[in-house]
């Protein structure tokens, strides 16, 4: 597999500290009733397929911090949960839309993600 030097977790990281870039989520999927308080607190790591690593923090029921473990850099984004299923989205540092969606069982949590400028990838990750 072809190691991208300008992989995902480089530009989320600098997407993520542009000051007041969010995402307005719509069509997301409705509550499943069992509620994401147990995630709340939570810090994750999370890794590419290509190695590279973040740990994020879910905040509250809609928002993660995310710090780049190589650089230190912060920012945030959204997230929803509905049963199983968890998507994450936040703007890179073109402006493009990113969504990492996938799959929570337990402590760890796995699927893919893709921008608006094509590319795509998969990650997963492991609850700290």
């Amino acid at each position: 597999m072809k190691k991208n030097s300008n992989g995902w977790t480089r530009r989320l990281a600098v997407a993520l500290v542009l000051i007041g870039s969010s995402v307005m989520l719509s069509g997301c999927g409705g509550d499943d009733g069992g509620g994401d308080g147990e995630f709340v607190g939570s810090t994750w790591r999370v890794t590419d397929e290509n190695g590279q690593s973040a740990d994020f923090t879910i905040e509250d029921g809609s928002s993660f911090k995310l710090v780049m473990n190589d650089s230190g850099r912060s920012g945030s984004g959204t997230y929803t949960l509905s049963g199983e299923k968890i998507t994450f989205m936040f703007l890179d540092a073109d402006g493009n839309d990113c969504e990492f969606t996938g799959t929570i069982s337990g402590n760890t949590m796995k699927g893919t993600w893709t921008c608006t400028n094509g590319r795509s990838g998969t990650w997963q990750a492991t609850r700290r």
